[in-house]
């Protein structure tokens, strides 16, 4: 099974984009040589190394992930998940929540 046989079909990139990097903390830099370099979290990083390798990743929203902000709860073992709540990039006055954990208590 891969990744792409969990995504729902009609799911667009760029919300693939956004639940990755809104709710992520590695980050992009550039090596000596200028080639991509993802630091961080090794589940994160997979998942961001995911969206280079398939040409979908959008990385304006590095940059935006820590803007407008409205509520960011990190993850802690006794939660076992993370949220962050941020205006929805499509429409401004809505909310869009984006949550990490544990399957059993985010689905």
């Amino acid at each position: 099974m891969t990744v792409e046989d969990n995504i729902p079909e009609g799911v667009g990139a760029d919300i693939i984009n956004q639940c990755i990097m809104f709710n992520s903390s590695a980050r992009i830099e550039k090596d000596a040589t200028g080639q991509r370099k993802v630091l961080g979290n090794v589940t994160e990083c997979g998942l961001i190394n995911y969206l280079i390798s398939r040409n979908i990743l959008d990385e304006s929203l590095v940059h935006k992930r820590d803007e407008d902000v409205t509520l960011c709860i990190p993850f802690s073992s006794r939660r076992k998940r993370a949220t962050t709540v941020r205006p929805n990039p499509s429409n401004k006055d809505q909310v869009r929540i984006y949550c990490k954990g544990a399957p059993e208590l985010v689905i």
